[in-house]
């Protein structure tokens, strides 16, 4: 990703110079780990200057997510969960909410997860 600033005078003092929101799409199985490993930053001649500090360089959220068999992620793993992962029985591919143990395939095995956890 790059930024830059056109024509005018450089960015001067102290503050936040950037601020980048992630939205996540679809349910997540598994935490998400964010790392800005590079950060390089640039003064007007295009001289490359290290920051000294990269706020939030280290983003783990997903601390509280659901576990995969609260389909629908509602804290109660009920019918509406069973119902959603029959819907998509037999179907696979990307981002299905049914694919509850992530192998890519909805099935009976997901049924038997959801249904091992009903009522929780």
């Amino acid at each position: 990703m790059g930024v830059s600033r056109l024509g005018g005078a450089g960015v001067n003092g102290d503050g936040v110079l950037a601020q980048v929101e992630f939205e996540v799409i679809g349910t997540p199985r598994t935490p998400i780990r964010l790392e800005f490993l590079k950060v390089s930053l640039f003064d007007t001649q295009a001289d490359k200057r290290s920051p000294e500090t990269v706020k939030g360089s280290i983003i783990t959220p997903g601390e509280n997510l659901p576990p995969p068999w609260d389909v629908n992620a509602d804290g109660t793993v009920n019918i509406f969960d069973l119902v959603t992962v029959a819907s998509q029985f037999g179907k696979s591919g990307g981002d299905l909410d049914g694919d509850v143990n992530g192998d890519g395939v909805v099935n009976i095995f997901d049924l038997v997860t959801v249904a091992s956890h009903f009522g929780e």
